[in-house]
């Protein structure tokens, strides 16, 4: 990062250039984000027919791998890949958009309240075809 000295620089080109940097940080982590979640690559093991993103391919693997036992928000979070390990609420956003993916191949994420997903031993079957 560049760091400007406010004595020799006027305050509103200060200001702009702090605007700016702020931007383009927020551009690159938008950009981040898309290329870990946005990406129709399917995790080894996952039927690649449901052309399920990278994030989505990993929760579909690990439910499907334990079913039917239920795995918990917090053990889906430790498995997360590359490191970048969303919050209850992104978790939460990335469950539902599975849901959605899955519902056309009839496939079904169950909520056990307090325990955590699960997903039935036959739609874990469609899951893992490969």
């Amino acid at each position: 990062m560049v760091a400007l000295d406010a004595s020799t620089v006027p305050a509103s080109v200060h200001r702009q250039a702090l605007d700016r940097i702020e931007e383009l940080e927020a551009k690159l982590k938008r950009v981040q984000r898309e290329s870990i979640n946005g990406s129709f690559e399917s995790v080894s093991g996952v039927s690649p027919e449901l052309q399920l993103t990278i994030c989505q391919s990993h929760v579909a693997f690990h439910l499907a791998k334990s079913a039917p036992v239920p795995v918990s928000k917090e053990e889906l979070v430790r498995r997360w890949p590359t490191g970048s390990m969303p919050d209850d609420g992104n978790l939460k956003q990335h469950i539902s958009h599975l849901r959605r993916r899955l519902a056309g191949s009839g496939i079904k994420i169950i909520t056990r309240d307090g325990y955590g997903y699960a997903m039935t031993k036959a739609d874990a079957a469609k899951v893992l075809r490969s």
